[in-house]
């Protein structure tokens, strides 16, 4: 009987963590896309207005063309789209394609140089923008013939919308293109992660009009609504993060245009694989830190500490299990928790493909991942520590910040937020 409860206590202990922090959200994610899943049937409207589009560049001769030709054959008429390139430092031939490209396109394009940074750039673009809405995208990708089509029409038939964020998807034609084994398998994991983090994730967190960061890489604003926010940090790698919470502050809607979707090249190395899963986690813990004087002290040290429980839990678990009951019971327990994993993962992948209906080449690509699918618990698994390496080198893709912050700085200012944010949580809580 001893040895029963033993067991018992064990499998409870394993399967207590997976169950609420995976296959709970799945089932509950499914069932609320699901119920409110409606056909949106955004009317077009009768005469679709100007908008302003930031590209901000550096050295990025060999993606910046194809940026441009897919905003030129996209179904959003030429005469109402402005095209600000934002130069934060170029040293390669990024110019001399620009002027190939005005040349080549019959589209309105401005250069505007600006050697401050990614955020100070986007600052002075936005105070040289024109139109109804201002699109904030990476040069790096390019754009699906109807997502400004499709995002415009959202804003026209939901005017309380003041930012909207497309769908980022990694280009399938290049996941294959001269890559190892290795690598290439990475890159359909990758795949598969960016169709969750939008098609659920944030999917879910729109329709519940909880608060969602707003995508680098292809977001959306109301001119009026951006403007009268402090604009991007110029003093952080993470301005994404810090311009939702500033949304979030004014109560401004920040929504997803499920049907806008923007391509970006997959990861080209697996170092830089693990710089930006770390600088996700990165994004969230900015949001949170901003989000703590709007809440209690104790849910804001569980939004801190929570991204951590499941690696203490795996880690404590796999110890506690092997020393009691040996190798043959730690299999049993890891066999249990990777059908969690798997059966969430089903469900995900449910919502998934009912969004991805409209993209047919996409939802194709998607279901011939069904093998991914089964081993992307296992991807998830073996990835999860390298969240947390740091290095010191901060990426190019932040275009050349000229901040002297390394990621170790960040992580440094970040904690000093969360205390001196505590201690005024505090103080408020003690004046009431």
């Amino acid at each position: 009987m001893e040895l029963f409860y033993h067991y018992f206590f064990c499998f409870g202990l394993w399967l207590i963590v997976p169950f609420l922090f995976e296959l709970l959200p799945a089932i509950l994610c499914y069932l609320f896309l699901n119920k409110n899943k409606k056909p949106k049937i955004d009317i077009p409207p009768k005469m679709f207005p100007e908008i302003t589009i930031l590209i901000p560049v550096y050295n990025c001769q060999e993606t910046l063309e194809r940026c441009i030709a897919s905003i030129n054959d996209c179904s959003y008429e030429n005469y109402l789209i402005s095209i600000l390139l934002l130069d934060t430092g170029c040293t390669d031939d990024t110019f001399d394609v620009f002027q190939l490209c005005q040349l080549k396109y019959d589209i309105n394009m401005r250069w505007i140089s600006s050697n401050l940074g990614k955020a100070k750039a986007l600052n002075k673009g936005l105070f040289n923008s024109e139109g109804k809405y201002i699109v904030n995208v990476d040069t790096i990708g390019y754009f699906h013939v109807d997502s400004l089509c499709n995002i415009v029409t959202r804003f026209e038939n939901d005017r309380s919308i003041d930012c909207l964020t497309g769908v980022v998807l990694t280009d399938k034609k290049q996941i294959k293109k001269k890559s190892s084994i290795v690598l290439r398998f990475i890159r359909r994991f990758e795949f598969l992660d960016f169709c969750k983090t939008f098609f659920t994730g944030k999917n879910y967190k729109s329709n519940i009009k909880n608060q969602m960061t707003v995508s680098a890489p292809y977001t959306v604003f109301k001119k009026s609504s951006i403007l009268s926010t402090f604009l991007y940090d110029t003093n952080t790698l993470v301005e994404d993060s810090h311009i939702t919470a500033q949304l979030s502050a004014k109560n401004f809607k920040v929504s997803l245009c499920e049907n806008a979707i923007f391509y970006i090249p997959p990861t080209h190395s697996i170092r830089q694989c693990v710089y930006n899963k770390r600088q996700w986690n990165m994004d969230q813990l900015k949001i949170f830190s901003f989000q703590l004087i709007k809440k209690s002290i104790l849910s804001s040290l569980v939004m801190y500490l929570g991204y951590m429980i499941k690696a203490i839990w795996f880690v404590s678990m796999t110890i506690y299990t092997y020393s009691i009951f040996g190798f043959y019971q730690l299999g049993i327990s890891f066999a249990c928790i990777y059908g969690i994993y798997l059966i969430s993962t089903l469900f995900y992948s449910f919502n998934i493909l009912s969004y991805l209906s409209l993209f047919c080449d996409d939802k194709k690509y998607y279901l011939h991942s069904f093998i991914f699918l089964l081993l992307h618990p296992i991807y998830k698994v073996l990835t999860y520590p390298y969240q947390f390496i740091l290095t010191k080198k901060t990426s190019h893709l932040r275009y050349k910040n000229n901040s002297s912050y390394t990621i170790k700085d960040e992580i440094s200012m970040f904690f000093c937020y969360v205390w001196k944010d505590i201690t005024f949580s505090w103080l408020k809580k003690e004046e009431k």
